[in-house]
This record gives C-alpha cells, structure tokens and sequence, in this order.
C-alpha cells in the first residue's frame, strides 16, 4: 500500500503572506484589478461621447429640472465617468456591479488617465474602508441619476416586497404618458450606444449593403429579484395568490423547449424578468456579395408576452431615424404569422420593411380572400382555377404525403397561377390581374379565352389580344374553372387594399429553395448571437448574477453595455476573417468554409420539413383537347358595360 506523506509547509512564506494580507493588498489580485491604460481610457472616451449620449443626457436634465436656486457643488463622478466604467468592465466581461465601477474609478487607472478624465485622487491606502465607502456612494449617486432620466416607472420603490394590492395601484396609477417619454429615452440610449459600434466600422465594409436586412427575436433577461407573480385566474386576471413581489414590471418569460432541463425540477420553464427585443444585422443571403458582421443593431427591455409586436415597430422605427434603408426582416412564426396586422403588418409596410417568416399549420391552406374571388394562399393572390394538387402542396408535405423533389416542382408552378401587379399606389393599394390575361401571361385558361372573344368582337383588336409569349405555360383545366367567374376573371383588373392578404405575404414565395436558404441564414443570424451574447463566459446576458440592480432601466443599462461589448469582439472577429480572406484572395484560393457540425449531423432546428417516401396524391389526368371556343356559356356583364349577344357567340374561335 503506497503511503502519501503530505509536502511540508513553507514557514517563512506563510508568515510573510500573513503580513501581506493585513493591509488588503491581495485585494489586487483577486479577479480582474489590474490597471487599464490610458489607451484603453481615451478608446472607451471616445466611444461613448462618439455616441452623443452625453449631450443628450444633459438636455434630458435641464428639460426635467426645474432650477430654484444657484445649485450645488458639481458632483465628483458624473456620467462620463460611470459610463466609461462600465464600458471598461463590459470588455473585459467582468460583472457590471457599482462596486465594480467604483474599483475602476477610484484603484485601477493609472495617473495619466485619471488626468485625463479629471478625476479626484485615488485612495491612500486600499484598507481606507470610508474612503472605499465614499467612493461607492458618489458612482452610485451618479448612476442614479442617469437612470432617473430614463426610467419608465419612477415611481416603483423597489427596496421592499409589495403585495398585490399594493402593486396592482401602483400599475393603475403611474403617469403613462411620462411613461411613453421615458420609454423611448431608455430605447434612443441603448440605440444610439449600439449605432456607434457600426459607425466604428470603415465606410468601405458598411457600404456593402444598399439596404438594412435583419433579424429579430425575443430572449430572456432576468431580474435580480428571482420572486415573481402568482398564476393569473383566466376568469378575473388577477393573480390566484397574493404573492410579494420586488419588481411590478416583471413577468415570467416562458423557455423555448430546446433550453429547458432534461429532468423534471432540474430547470425551471420560466424565467422571471424580462424579454429582451433585438434585432440582429443579417445578409438576406448567406453569401451574397461581400460579407458583413452581424451586429445587434437595436435593442429594448419590455415585459414578457406583452405588446410584442409594438416592440418590433419601435425596433424598426429606430433603424429609420438613423437612416437606414428598410430591407428585409426575418421573425419566426410568433411576429409575421400571430400577430395581427393592424399593429404589426400595416405599420411596418409603411415604413418600407418586407416580411420574411415562416408559417403556423394553420396557415399553409387556403386563407379567407376578398370580393374579387382570388384564392388566397401562402401569402399570394392567385387564380381562383389553381389546381388542387398545388393548392394543398404545402399540406401535403407537411404530412409527408408527396416527394421532395414533387415539393420543389409543385412550389415552382404555383408561382405561375399569381396574380400580376399592374398598378401600385403610395397607399399600398395594387391593381392585380389575371396571370392569363396580356401578352405577359404566365398561364393559359380556357375561360378567360372565351371571356376576352365575347368582349373584343372586333377582329383585330381581338389578334391583339391573342399575343401571347412562346413560352410553356400550363393550362388551367376545365373542371377547375369557377362555375360563376369572379371580377378577378372578368375584369381587366382588380384593386386590393394593403391589408388584402397582408398577414401572410412575403416577397419570396414561401418553401423554395431560395425561401429557405434565405430564411435559415437570418434566422442562425439571430440564434447564434443570441447564444453568444449569453454565453456565460462572455456577456452572461440570460442570467442577473452580473447586474446586481432592479428595475427595467437599470437592466437594460447595463444589458446595453453587454451587448456594446459583444459587438465590438464579432468585429474583433469578422476583422480577424477580413485578413484571412485578403490571403486567399492574394494567393488566388478560395476559403473553404468549415460546416457546422449541427447541420453535419441534421441536428439544424431550420431544415427543410420531412418528406414523403412515395406520392400518394398524384397529378390529375390531362384533359382530352376540344374546341375551347365552341360554346360561350354564361358570361357576366364586364366593367365595361359589354354585354353578350348572340352575334358574338356566332363568331367563332379566331384564326389560330
């Protein structure tokens, strides 16, 4: 048996760290207290007054203060200063406490910076407790007063637990109008923070892109306080219990499946706090063009599961007035296909933002339609005379019922059965007609012949209208034709409103493959920057640990320097593959781009749905050729006023 005889310990050196340890010296070597240069000061300066923040935290002030007498004397820690902590911390992933900005503040520059930021002279000695005390009090006092500028409810006291009573007054009470001002204070800061991380960039990398493409999505971000809200009653909405809680603007935000512990009270499904609203720098493609950093480009804090799609609005808002061109705006199936229109869809078209999303179960069939007898389907307007394999195609995939590759051609002819944009008018109305009217048709249909032969009975206005382009296009079967054609088939064209099919229609036709190459690169966009902002050797952005503060503005202060910090390592980052790809370019090779190991072994939670072994439902029979102009049955009187006679069925087919 082999005896382990414990080393013998040092005596001298353990005396001499004893007397090292009296005076806290250690306190320099314990976790992140090294110095930072006066490089990394002015960097961080810059940084923030580059921004404009400051200057419009001084005008907030002079706007809320109302002056009574000459004033005090000016603090010691203003906000340059506390932001400048806090920026500092956020790079180096330290926790963003006040003790931690006060260490930085008053032990951790060195002279030069501290002449440079004007600051009072650093403590003596570290075991000065009042010093150390003093120091805490005056970046705190300056903290507060940053966030009293921008906080949406200043009148929750948050020190002590309120029951629901209590907290239901104060929800009733508080001013919403100062509300709204304090709202979009709190949304213009992180913005405008976040603006100055893509402003760092050359003009040569921003300019790669004409218009603004993003992502967004929603993640938790929990409070300090862990105590939340009882159950709401779905009869009376209150609360089941009366539970203390420290937070009112609180809620729970309720885990996506894929985050939640395998065992059963390992991992709550809730997280109380709140949802963070970001929206993420994206290609439309994945390798369109030259590449650009996905960067978090606007961001807010709301409570969880309300007022979701007002957030995404104020979101895109806020890329407007710092002048970026809407592009395309990628959301899941809880934005573009849940909400409703009037507060998202409508709002958005006007700003110039597209939609690009996918859709619930509910919504891969036939939709409710307008007057004008289209069928409305994956977000198109189409002929009323689509067939019904093409009709329930993306149902049919959905059950595995057909084939990828029947998938892919039925997809490709449905786009054929659209109705075409004649007309469009600054108010979102569109003139749309028949794909199998004009020269540019995109389908043939034997009603819509007969239709245009009764209504053009002169003879050469009537070889005018039977141009057509030399391409195929598939025809649209008798037994499909409306037995009571709609305006969309008898009129020339027909007005839709901006919201007519709003709800579900996007400017790629949904399940291509150009739809889903599209919509799994900003979707990954946004998961992956989400994982990496709250990764918790980084940012830590999930959990509160590091953001020992309560209430929704000094969460989403504190977030925002998290998220400032995050961005600046993806262009550390996209900068270090700039070189990479400078060599290749240099040396003529071409990168090879390493495959994520997710989507190596199908484990992408944006593939493409499962398919079929086999078809089970099959195109229909082709119909047998007649004269499609042998008999013109009941035809509607047209917008023109044209009405059918017994002369203008005696005319015949014209000559082919």
């Amino acid at each position: 048996m082999t005896v382990f005889v414990p080393p013998r310990i040092d005596r001298a050196a353990a005396a001499e760290l004893a007397e090292l340890t009296k005076d806290q010296s250690m306190r320099e070597e314990v976790g992140h207290f090294t110095k930072f240069s006066l490089k990394d000061v002015k960097r961080a300066d810059l940084q923030i007054r580059m921004s404009g923040v400051l200057t419009q935290l001084d005008e907030w002030v002079e706007t809320d203060t109302t002056k009574t007498g000459p004033g005090g004397v000016d603090a010691y820690i203003t906000a340059r200063h506390v932001m400048i902590a806090f920026l500092l911390l956020a790079k180096e992933t330290s926790p963003l406490l006040v003790v931690n900005a006060r260490d930085v503040l008053a032990y951790r520059l060195p002279l030069k910076a501290r002449r440079y930021l004007e600051l009072p002279p650093a403590p003596k000695h570290l075991d000065d407790e009042q010093a150390a005390k003093n120091w805490y009090n005056n970046v705190y006092n300056a903290l507060r007063r940053i966030l009293a500028r921008v906080d949406p409810y200043p009148t929750f006291q948050r020190r002590d637990f309120k029951w629901r009573a209590e907290r239901e007054k104060l929800i009733a009470e508080y001013d919403r109008d100062l509300y709204r001002v304090r709202k979009d204070r709190l949304d213009w800061f992180s913005n405008q923070l976040l603006e100055m991380t893509w402003q760092t960039l050359s003009a040569e990398i921003r300019s790669r892109r004409t218009r603004t493409d993003m992502t967004v999505d929603q993640t938790p971000v929990a409070s300090y306080s862990r105590r939340g809200k009882a159950k709401l009653d779905p009869k009376t909405q209150r609360e089941r219990k009366d539970t203390p809680v420290m937070e009112p603007e609180t809620s729970w935000y309720h885990m996506n499946a894929a985050y939640r512990g395998t065992d059963k009270g390992q991992r709550s499904d809730f997280i109380n706090g709140f949802a963070g609203n970001m929206g993420v720098l994206s290609s439309f493609f994945e390798e369109e063009g030259d590449p650009i950093p996905q960067l978090i480009m606007t961001y807010s804090l709301s409570t969880p599961n309300k007022n979701v799609d007002i957030e995404l609005v104020r979101l895109a808002r806020s890329m407007l007035d710092r002048n970026h061109e809407p592009g395309i705006v990628a959301a899941d199936r809880d934005y573009w296909a849940h909400k409703r229109i009037e507060r998202l869809h409508v709002p958005m078209r006007k700003m110039g933002w597209l939609p690009l999303t996918d859709y619930r179960s509910n919504n891969l069939g036939p939709q409710q339609g307008t007057d004008a007898g289209e069928l409305n389907l994956l977000g198109r307007h189409l002929c009323p005379g689509t067939p019904s394999h093409l009709v329930t195609v993306a149902q049919d995939a959905k059950n595995k019922r057909i084939t990828e590759a029947t998938f892919d051609k039925r997809i490709g002819e449905l786009q054929s059965y659209s109705l075409r944009v004649k007309e469009s008018f600054p108010d979102g109305r569109e003139k749309k007609m028949c794909p199998a009217h004009g020269p540019q048709a995109t389908v043939e249909c034997g009603l819509r012949e007969r239709i245009e032969d009764a209504k053009y009975t002169d003879p050469a206005q009537r070889e005018r209208m039977r141009i057509k382009s030399e391409k195929w296009k598939p025809r649209v079967r008798r037994a499909d034709e409306p037995e009571d054609p709609p305006s969309v088939c008898t009129q020339t064209s027909v007005t839709f409103k901006l919201k007519d099919g709003l709800k579900l229609a996007q400017p790629l036709q949904w399940g291509t493959k150009e739809w889903h190459k599209s919509y799994k690169a900003t979707r990954n966009a946004s998961e992956g920057f989400n994982a990496y902002a709250k990764d918790p050797g980084f940012s830590n952005l999930k959990e509160s640990g590091d953001r020992r503060m309560r209430g929704i503005a000094a969460q989403q202060f504190l977030t925002t320097f998290q998220l400032v910090a995050t961005n600046f390592r993806v262009i550390m980052a996209f900068m270090r593959a700039e070189k990479e790809r400078a060599k290749h370019a240099a040396a003529g090779t071409t990168p090879v781009k390493p495959e994520r190991k997710r989507d190596k072994t199908g484990r992408s939670t944006y593939t493409r749905p499962g398919f079929g072994l086999v078809d089970l439902v099959l195109e229909p029979e082709p119909e047998d050729p007649i004269d499609e102009f042998a008999s013109l049955e009941a035809i509607p009187e047209y917008e023109d006023g044209h009405e059918h006679s017994d002369e203008d069925h005696d005319q015949g087919p014209p000559p082919k």
